[in-house]
């Protein structure tokens, strides 16, 4: 699937364009309209529904209810959960039981009885949670599906899981109104090509306590409790709309809207788990894994924590080392209540801990207490996060900072994570200090502190343990994480490297073709290039048998679907994800083909595309991969010279065909095309050009092609580089180029910035399948040019006969 000269990586690029380097497309998407991208029915009486339940306006939603029912309107279900929502801490059983009666089947039935249990739940009505919870239909974490391949890509403010000190500096011309022209890799601030040393607000060996803003009232020098642009004593992270550089307008409310739906469907669950235990029933192992994925102090698995605290089914050490991991992510009201349940430890102390670390380690405890270690370890984790050499000072410094070995481990670790996503070459060795410091035990960490292992190991070419640390890391991943192919691949790697070069048939090297064969056919970057370690070509999965008329027939006659379509009209996205996952239930993957063809019948590419993808056996690349807009897109790469295939694997990943995509920073259209980039390209190639041609579909995708080229004539031709380039910025991937990884998926994987590294591999295996894609149809054209040519008479088989004679 991938050619080699797609995954080439070059390690120096040519010297840069100046004149774009401060031009930076892409943005972190929003899908706001359907494929064509007209704008809602302004009138539509669901959209002013809509609006007054955001306003908590009860006497408009009665009014438009009955209006509404009386015109018969089809989502009128809706402005009827809206309405009872509002009122749901005064409603009674009997109304929901109505409601449901009205409704049933549908996703609002579903949403409201999940409300209802909330509510009920943190009122202790456990008599109401045993009538309730055994009628769930769904428990989709997600209601708001994600797109097509990866996580959002675009912009790289919208990043809230990374760690705090990750590399976050915007590229000149990233933002609204910047200027193209400027010297590329010039951040503000900073020489030509220099690299930022230090975590934000903090230097190298500085005192610590300096990091930035700090509590109202605290001291001067004190640590804060957020991080820079979040709230005084607000909780990072706890909601993705509140994260530095999060979307705006329609989008912000997606965000809001689907932490909402997710936090209360998590919170469902420990209610669930809470009446399994109680009625006699094996949860345990469950329960603790639920809340560790706690992302929000909710009432559902506080409670059900609590329980299990006080039976002794949760221990101690399970309350710090939860402690620990929410240290880490930046949770602070999660460790608080996790620590709470000890009943030994001073809430003020915890606090500081927390929010002040450099100046709760500035205390010298000489005898700690076993919590006094503890808490130790939580604020070495806290400043690790904020600043690295002061951290590291910290924990090599046994004497004055003791802590328990599983603690002073795990605190190490999250200080070589930090590290790692920051390309500190100190990761590697950090990493073989938090090992030392847990033996005998594993290291305690994360999943994304293990993938952050694999990444410093990756970088650290000269040390010849690195293949060994690779294999470790993935080793101790669990489950859930090994099920991403990534790992899979990469341990095989390790395992290639480390079997003697002597032994060709060694068990090493056969486990390692196993794991290679075991991904090598699935349609993703790292099947791909498992496929080429075998040394196999390029092959389209087995084509799925034709939808039959009834399938089809039956998809559409799905009110699920069709109310979910209505929904995405109106950009009423979150509502639109209910009915439509709801419908999806049940189905088997030709049902669900038929309802994917239903969206790609509506030109709701991203809907199309994410449904597709959800089947396990019949693949429909055709879904998978659509090229609407086909005259434009061909018209544009002749004209730029570029591959048809490379122009919609960026535009697959940019806008999923939304005409009317347009992201948090200004970028707009198929190609997420900022104005000045537009403007500035145009002007380039006397393209003439108006403020609004930008929306138009074959300007867009024109000028987006020319650029796109410009950035993979800059990086001689890798396709790699240009997609960092184009999604990151021209500078960044010339610094990541200082490290000197020449193996291009070592490269790509080593990418510091979460949202680019998932961006270039989408990129990179959405044109590797467009290619095999274009290739297949264009030899099938020509069998049937050929099978279409008459077949030569006789007198023509003489005549060329005696041609042939001398």
């Amino acid at each position: 699937m991938f050619y080699a000269r797609v995954l080439h990586v070059w390690s120096r690029p040519s010297a840069p364009v100046q004149a774009f380097a401060s031009l930076v497309l892409g943005g972190c998407l929003v899908l706001t309209t359907l494929a064509q991208g007209a704008a809602p029915p302004a009138k539509d009486p669901i959209l002013k529904a809509r609006a007054a339940f955001a306003q908590h306006d009860r006497a408009t939603l009665v009014a438009l209810r009955k209006s509404m029912s009386a015109a018969a309107h089809p989502l009128v279900m809706w402005v009827d959960y809206w309405e009872l929502n509002l009122r749901l801490p005064q409603a009674k059983q009997a109304d929901l039981d109505q409601f449901y009666g009205r409704w049933p089947g549908t996703a609002v039935e579903d949403r409201l009885r999940k409300d209802w249990i909330v509510a009920r739940g943190r009122q202790g009505d456990l008599q109401a949670l045993s009538v309730e919870l055994p009628r769930v239909r769904s428990f989709d974490e997600r209601e708001r599906a994600p797109e097509p391949g990866s996580e959002p890509d675009g912009g790289l403010a919208n990043d809230p899981e990374s760690a705090p000190d990750s590399d976050r500096v915007s590229e000149p011309g990233s933002e609204p109104g910047s200027e193209p022209g400027s010297a590329p890799g010039n951040e503000p601030g900073s020489e030509p090509g220099s690299e930022p040393s230090s975590e934000p607000g903090s230097e190298p060996g500085s005192e610590p306590g300096s990091e930035p803003g700090s509590e109202p009232g605290s001291e001067p020098g004190s640590d804060t409790g957020s991080e820079p642009g979040s709230e005084p004593g607000s909780e990072p992270d706890s909601d993705p709309a509140s994260a530095p550089g999060s979307k705006g307008g329609n989008a912000g409310n997606d965000a809001r809207d689907s932490a909402r739906d997710s936090a209360r469907d998590r919170e469902v669950k420990c209610y669930s788990l809470l009446l399994r235990y109680y009625a006699g029933q094996d949860v345990v192992v469950a329960a603790r894994a639920r809340w560790f994925a706690q992302r929000e102090a909710d009432h559902g698995c506080a409670l059900l924590a609590a329980t299990l605290y006080r039976a002794g089914e949760l221990t101690r050490d399970d309350v710090w080392e939860r402690a620990r991991l929410a240290a880490e992510q930046g949770r602070r009201f999660v460790a608080q209540h996790a620590i709470g349940l000890l009943g030994s430890v001073n809430a003020n102390a915890v606090r500081e801990a927390f929010l002040q670390p450099s100046r709760f380690l500035s205390r010298r405890i000489a005898k700690p207490t076993p919590d006094e270690a503890e808490l130790t370890a939580l604020a070495a984790i806290r400043l690790a996060l904020r600043n690295a050499p002061a951290a590291a000072a910290v924990l090599s410094n046994a004497r004055t900072t003791p802590m328990p070995p599983r603690a002073a481990g795990a605190a190490w670790a999250v200080l070589a994570k930090s590290a790692a996503s920051n390309q500190r070459p100190q990761a590697f060795e950090w990493y073989q200090r938090a090992a030392a410091a847990a033996a005998p035990q594993a290291i305690e960490a994360t999943p994304d502190t293990l993938a952050w292992q694999v990444r410093a190991a990756l970088r650290a070419q000269d040390k010849p343990q690195r293949w060994q640390m690779i294999l470790d890391a993935v080793q101790a991943m669990g489950a859930e994480q090994l099920a991403d192919p990534t790992w899979t691949y990469w341990k095989a790697r390790a395992l290639q490297e480390l079997a003697p070069s002597a032994a060709p048939s060694e068990p090493q090297r056969r486990a390692a073709k196993k794991l290679f064969e075991s991904i090598s056919t699935q349609q993703h970057y790292y099947g791909a290039l498992a496929a080429r370690e075998l040394g196999l070509e390029p092959q389209l999965p087995k084509p799925a048998p034709p939808l039959t008329d009834a399938e089809r027939a039956a998809a559409q006659q799905r009110p699920g679907l069709q109310r979910g379509l209505a929904l995405f009209e109106l950009r009423l996205r979150e509502e639109g994800y209910a009915e439509w996952n709801l419908a999806l239930g049940g189905l088997n993957d030709r049902g669900i083909r038929a309802a994917a063809q239903v969206a790609c019948d509506a030109q709701v590419w991203n809907v199309c595309m994410y449904t597709s993808e959800r089947t396990r056996n019949e693949i429909d690349m055709a879904q998978r991969f659509p090229m609407p807009f086909r005259a434009q897109v061909d018209a544009a790469a002749r004209e730029a010279d570029i591959d048809t295939a490379r122009l919609y694997a960026v535009i697959r990943q940019e806008s999923h065909f939304s005409v009317g995509a347009r992201s948090h920073v200004g970028a707009s259209g198929l190609m997420q095309l900022m104005p000045q980039t537009a403007r500035w390209v145009a002007g380039r190639y006397r393209i003439p050009f108006r403020r609004d041609s930008i929306h138009d579909p074959a300007m867009n995708v024109r000028l987006g092609a020319r650029y796109l080229k410009l950035v993979l004539n800059d990086f001689d031709g890798s396709h790699a580089h240009a997609a960092a380039a184009y999604n990151a910025g021209p500078s960044r991937p010339r610094r990541w180029d200082k490290a000197g990884i020449e193996d291009a998926a070592a490269w790509t994987e080593t990418i510091p910035i979460n949202e680019t590294r998932d961006y270039v591999k989408n990129v990179l295996a959405n044109g590797a399948s467009y290619s095999a894609l274009l290739a297949a149809a264009a030899a099938a054209k020509a069998r049937l040019e050929q099978e279409a040519q008459p077949a030569p008479t006789p007198q023509a088989l003489v005549q060329m006969q005696e041609m042939s004679i001398p």
